[in-house]
């Protein structure tokens, strides 16, 4: 089966996790964002922080009529 899954802040996409699993099999993915604050009174550039989201879905059912994920985040 192949599925999307949009992630929302505030009313805004701010990413999105799409595959093909089959019923009773998971996918894991992670994403990165990369952040670079600025410090300083020279508004320089300072240490990286890498941020991470992972999902893991797995499609427990699947008919012509619904489709049922298990999703943990």
């Amino acid at each position: 089966m192949t599925w999307e899954l949009q992630v929302v802040r505030d009313g805004q996409q701010i990413d999105s996790f799409s595959g093909t699993t089959n019923v009773g099999q998971a996918r894991t993915d992670t994403h990165h964002d990369k952040v670079q604050n600025r410090v300083g009174c020279a508004d320089q550039p300072a240490g990286d922080i890498d941020l991470q989201r992972t999902l893991t879905i797995s499609p427990t059912h699947a008919s012509a009529d619904d489709i049922t994920l298990a999703i943990d985040a």
